[in-house]
């Protein structure tokens, strides 16, 4: 069976009673654990890490949309939680709370891309508006290099 695999990889669950079928056509995005820019900081827009930063890599279903992207990284919470100087019920302004978009440029560097947020009104288009389904496959583009905001 393929419906259950995305790029040859077939998902787990700790429940032997659980599944999912995966969408057909996904992106592969490589979100970097911590934030780099605020890490290593931001010259000229390009960002240097130290080449052992550690990311986890995710397939994204092209038909989703930016909001429920950044929701499901849990940007958003974590924002809220992250910022102990937000007094209770006021929340992290939402412009802020998104990802950002690196592009390779260099050994270890990366070029700031597309920044999309909660407030954004790109946050309702679909991954695919940006990035299509060759992205991370073989014969087509990179992966999506990303960060969670905020910074």
């Amino acid at each position: 069976m393929t419906g259950n695999r995305v790029d040859g990889h077939l998902g787990q669950f700790t429940d032997n009673h659980a599944g999912y079928i995966f969408p057909k056509r996904n992106v592969t995005l490589h979100m970097f654990s911590q934030n780099v820019m605020q890490k290593y900081g931001v010259v000229n827009n390009i960002v240097t890490v130290s080449g052992n930063d550690k990311h986890t890599v995710q397939r994204v279903g092209c038909e989703m949309t930016f909001r429920e992207l950044i929701e499901q990284l849990d940007c958003e919470k974590r924002a809220n939680t992250w910022h102990p100087w937000n007094l209770p019920d006021c929340g992290y302004p939402r412009k802020l709370i998104g990802i950002q978009q690196l592009l390779p440029c260099g050994t270890n560097q990366f070029r700031l891309g597309s920044k999309i947020a909660l407030a954004d009104f790109r946050a309702n288009s679909k991954i695919e508006d940006l990035w299509p389904d060759t992205v991370g496959q073989a014969g087509g583009s990179p992966p999506v290099w990303i960060v969670r905001l905020p910074v």
